[in-house]
């Protein structure tokens, strides 16, 4: 039996490591095309933020 919580408890943490990784991602991609919705559809609810405004180089 205690070898099974084990194999549950490694299981559970798996999940949780994979659908964190699934949501970095998202927030990566959503901040390198510079989508604010997505970005803010990302994070925890309860925060903290900040947003960092992608700079742009104009010629002239």
């Amino acid at each position: 039996m205690k070898d099974r919580a084990k194999t549950e408890e490694l299981l559970g943490t798996s999940d949780l490591r994979v659908s964190a990784t699934a949501t970095t991602w998202r927030h990566v991609e959503a901040e390198y095309v510079d989508v604010v919705d997505d970005i803010l559809a990302t994070p925890a609810p309860s925060g903290p933020y900040a947003y960092t405004i992608s700079p742009s180089v104009e010629g002239g």
